[in-house]
């Protein structure tokens, strides 16, 4: 079932609906409404069995006795925007609406359902005009008297048929349940089918139900789980003891002996060190949101690391995991060390000069092993998932998403760090400057006191490398035939409605449309891109609650 689905208020409609029908001349007892004719009235007794007189017209609603008791509501939504990494925009909000007699819920599989007192019929939309049956909303208030407002229609997509009456193609498909990328493409828009919309609203507005969390960072919080909130993905924070979003504004300067705390929550601090104070690191645009552009004599240390239990590993299994892009291997003063401790001796990075992906694990007693990836050193962002094992006991290196390779040992025990944990450089040689001097960008580094499961490797990558944004329109007229701006949620072009920054355990909320969409059509788009070959980000269902007059 799809379609239009619902409307608060007065009216509650079902069926797939373009436009209104469009009329080509009113009789004498009519008056026009946009593209409509609309009987006028004194009375009820003027209008349709199934309507009601209101403001002198005949409107779709039910008679109710006087003195009846039920209630109508009312949406609100309040949003919230920032730009991120690209130009692009994460927006959240929070919608909420009522109506009596009806309901409009969404499901886990990223279907619609609704009810109301009486039933409702689909429609066909073949050149955009459309039939349905009108099914009834009841309102009063207090004394009885029906409720005169604004009629608020929910327009869903999450079928096939729907999707169609948009335009696939340019690298979309509908595949099974959910809209996508076409096989191989890397980039695809979907354009909309054309909705109606009276005029600028609060209550105008747009959802949409992504199959799993693109775009987005780990929700800040050890203790707070996405489990349950998408179809797909959704992280499990169990174990996770570190978590650097490093979401501050692009350009900001990071200083000598700054310090920040961790996004776990767990109170873990960070601190720079800027051991050429005229060549400063900063703030930069990072894989998810913003990054740190580490510069080679500046690296940051994590101050705890070397008393505190959540680094102390004993016999268990554990996850190091991190975005980062290295653009030369001669930039960094020997391996590029994105993450790295001593005694014991753990690191994940690259090896230098081969620019080849690398993950060592080594005990307390120095034993240990590394496992070594392809090329990394090219750029280009790649997430880096280091495992170290038990039952077998190995060591995994994941790039990108995808295994690269394992190399067993037995372990001793990894007892709490004697020289902190450092991102940028490692803690051999003599300080403050060490050994490992290292230039890259980092982003998203975590750190998990557990084995993740393959699964959630690819779902931490597919986080950053799978991208799904929305844009809406202003039409002028029901075949959109103007060329009117696409807006995000600054109300300019440079933006994408996304996840919600900072990140939140929930699936995107619904979202004010730009005060610029005053009608009466409306139109949205899709963005979908993939930097993860195989693999495309997949939206669900969209939805549109938009006030007819």
């Amino acid at each position: 079932m799809g379609g239009l689905r619902a409307v608060v208020g007065t009216v509650l409609i079902a069926g797939a609906v373009l436009a209104p029908a469009a009329c080509t001349e009113c009789s004498t007892n009519e008056v026009r409404d946009g593209n409509r004719c609309i009987r006028t009235c004194n009375a009820d007794a003027d209008c349709a069995a199934e309507q009601i007189c209101e403001s002198g017209r005949c409107r779709d609603g039910t008679r109710e006795p006087r003195g009846s008791a039920s209630s109508s509501g009312a949406a609100s939504a309040t949003a919230s925007s920032s730009s991120s990494a690209g130009g692009t925009s994460s927006s959240s909000s929070s919608a909420s609406s009522s109506s009596a007699s009806s309901s409009s819920t969404s499901t886990g599989g990223g279907t619609s359902s609704s009810t109301s007192s009486t039933s409702s019929s689909s429609a066909s939309n073949a050149s955009s005009t459309t039939t349905s049956s009108a099914a009834v909303a009841t309102s009063s208030s207090s004394s009885g008297a029906p409720d005169a407002g604004p009629e608020e229609l929910l327009f869903v997509d999450d079928t096939a048929d729907e999707f169609n009456q948009g335009q696939l193609g340019n690298a979309t498909v509908y595949v099974v349940d959910a809209l996508t990328l076409a096989n191989g493409s890397t980039t695809g828009i979907y354009t909309s089918r054309v909705f109606p919309v009276a005029h600028a609203d609060a209550r105008n507005t747009l959802a949409w139900t992504p199959a799993a969390p693109y775009g987005k960072d780990i929700p800040t919080g050890a203790n707070v789980t996405e489990v349950g909130a998408y179809v797909e993905g959704g992280l499990d924070p169990t174990g996770l003891t570190l978590l650097l979003h490093f979401n501050r504004p692009e350009g900001t300067v990071l200083s000598d002996a700054d310090t920040f705390s961790d996004d776990t929550g767990r109170g873990h601090v960070v601190q720079m060190v800027d051991l050429n104070p005229p060549d400063n690191s900063s703030y930069t645009a990072g894989r998810l949101q913003q990054g740190v552009h580490l510069k080679r004599e500046d690296y940051l240390r994590l101050v705890d690391s070397d008393v505190d239990d959540d680094f102390a590993f004993g016999t268990g299994e554990f996850t190091w995991a991190i975005w980062v892009r290295i653009t030369d291997c001669a930039l960094s003063e020997d391996n590029a060390v994105a993450m790295g401790g001593e005694d014991p001796h753990v690191w994940i990075g690259a090896l230098c000069p081969t620019g080849t992906a690398h993950w060592q694990v080594n005990d307390d007693t120095g034993a240990g092993v590394g496992a070594v990836g392809p090329v990394i050193v090219d750029g280009q962002w790649h997430h880096l998932v280091g495992i170290k094992r038990n039952s077998p006991n190995r060591a995994l290196l994941y790039v990108d998403g995808a295994f690269a390779a394992t190399v067993d040992h037995d372990w001793g025990t990894f007892s709490a760090f004697t020289k902190e944990i450092f991102l940028g450089n490692f803690p051999i040689g003599s300080g403050p400057g060490y050994n490992y001097q290292s230039e890259l960008e980092v982003d998203e580094a975590a750190i998990f006191k557990r084995r993740l499961t393959v699964a959630e490797i690819r779902q931490l990558h597919q986080r950053g490398a799978l991208r799904l944004g929305l844009q809406v329109r202003n039409c002028l007229d029901a075949a959109c035939s103007t060329d009117a701006t696409w807006l995000g949620p600054d109300g300019t072009d440079a933006t994408r409605f996304g996840e919600p920054t900072p990140a939140t355990v929930d699936a995107p909320a619904p979202v004010m449309l730009p005060t610029a969409i005053t009608g009466p059509y409306v139109q949205y788009r899709v963005i979908l891109e993939s930097d993860a070959p195989g693999y495309a980000p997949r939206l669900l269902q969209t939805r549109l609650n938009l006030v007819a007059r």
